[in-house]
């Protein structure tokens, strides 16, 4: 059957045709408006499609949401008709989950038909693993969050044991690694995030001396504290702020802008002198490296990371990209970088040689495909 008989009528997945006959590559992303947002997905899915593939996207929110909804409406109706009978549907609902059996036979019966020859996702779904590991498609788990998870106990602490039911697992910080293994992993390796050299957008048309692209976080304000804020003191106005949640009080003497979308970064980062990156702490205390590692180097910008432990393993520090390990570092090298323009454009060339030879898209999606075939 042709995938696109296949998915007809269904809501919560779509298909991305490559100009071959390539294998049905699946992806299970947060929802599918993640590919208009030009997220994390729509790089993975572009270079599997680039690859020959035909990517099909299962919607998680958009399939466990639709029947989640049906649920509370055939409650609604019922309780609505009287209190006794609402009261025993909702108990049965609780413990027999119709809708998870309603789920699993859809999911089971796309996969079924269409065939994919792996699985990739950032999330955890019982449902959509349990049809995966029956139709026995290699299942795959690129991990994203795992410093938050380690901090914050996600999933009450049982995350890395349910991970286990993957084939292959990818995190991108190497605290993590043990975790993993302990609960039973067979394959755990570390995979970093990367650079979308094919990522262009909208021309914002705005220059900086300092600029930094982040929202507010309360797990981001101690690196806020150690480097933004002493920068901010120093340059005030000629410090720029991309985005939402900024109410501290010294920020107000920096210059803030709105949020901006993904297909901007490179308009800001081009037209910075300096651009600042700060992690979120959990990723000081298990070490692992946002996307703007890779961004800002990869279009070619000179980047500015409040240091994270085995960032030299990605990087030659001083040479592609500078790391202060402290307020009055960060304050003396933007000083000099802004008086040595020479300088500053040379490391910010060799960031970018770097992450194109080594950090793309392509090299992760590499990494994957030769390890799972």
């Amino acid at each position: 059957m042709q995938i696109s008989q296949a998915v007809n009528g269904l809501n919560w997945c779509q298909v991305f045709p490559s100009s071959g006959d390539g294998e049905v590559f699946a992806l299970g992303v947060s929802s599918l408006d993640s590919f208009q947002k030009k997220d994390l997905y729509f790089s993975i899915k572009n270079e599997l499609v680039r690859r020959g593939y035909t990517v099909l996207a299962v919607g998680q929110r958009e399939l466990l949401g639709k029947f989640s909804k049906d649920k509370g409406d055939m409650v609604a109706e019922t309780i609505a008709s009287g209190p006794k009978l609402g009261k025993a549907l909702y108990r049965f609902f609780a413990k027999y989950r119709p809708d998870a059996f309603f789920i699993r036979s859809k999911v089971l019966k796309l996969f079924k038909e269409v065939k994919p020859c792996a699985f990739l996702t950032q999330w955890y779904v019982p449902l959509i693993l349990d049809v995966v590991r029956k139709c026995g498609i290699t299942s795959v788990l690129w991990c994203m969050d795992d410093p938050m998870i380690i901090e914050e106990r996600w999933f009450y602490g049982d995350w890395f044991r349910y991970a286990s039911n993957f084939d292959f697992v990818y995190t991108i910080s190497k605290s993590a690694l043990p975790f993993y293994k302990e609960a039973g992993a067979t394959s755990v390796n570390w995979l970093p995030l990367y650079f979308d050299p094919y990522l262009n957008g909208e021309e914002i048309g705005i220059e900086c001396v300092i600029s930094f692209v982040g929202n507010y976080f309360s797990d981001r304000l101690p690196a806020c504290e150690r480097i933004l804020f002493p920068l901010i003191q120093k340059f005030e106005k000629d410090v720029h702020i991309f985005g939402s949640g900024w109410n501290e009080t010294i920020v107000k003497r920096a210059s803030l802008h709105r949020a901006i979308p993904r297909s901007a970064l490179k308009s800001v980062f081009l037209g910075s002198k300096i651009n600042l990156n700060i992690h979120r702490e959990s990723a000081y205390k298990y070490p692992a490296f946002n996307f703007r590692t890779f961004e800002i180097t990869g279009f070619g910008g000179f980047e500015m990371v409040e240091y994270v432990k085995g960032l030299e393993e990605l990087f030659e520090i001083g040479k592609e990209l500078v790391a202060p390990k402290s307020s009055q570092e960060a304050i003396e090298l933007a000083q000099h970088y802004l008086e040595n323009d020479e300088q500053r454009l040379k490391i910010a060339s060799n960031g970018q040689k770097r992450v194109l030879n080594e950090h793309t898209i392509s090299h992760r999606i590499d990494r994957i495909l030769k390890q799972i075939k």
